[in-house]
């Protein structure tokens, strides 16, 4: 594993899964950054607080589809 992917994994393992899935039931005391873990390629992550993974995701599957 490189040193890059490593941290990758770093910041996703503090972003809390189930704010990015939309659904965070306790926001003011989770003990995880609720931040975008979106993917963007290679060495690159999202990790804006503004929006969720989710949120993102449906963004790109728009954009490809105005490509097309």
């Amino acid at each position: 594993m490189t040193f890059i992917m490593f941290l990758l994994q770093q910041k996703e393992s503090k972003t809390c899964k189930f704010w990015n899935l939309s659904r965070c039931n306790r926001p003011d005391s989770c003990d995880k950054l609720h931040k975008c873990s979106f993917g963007l390629g290679g060495d690159k992550m999202c990790w804006k607080p503004d929006h969720t993974k989710k949120q993102h995701q449906e963004w790109q599957a728009e954009k490809e589809g105005e490509q097309n």
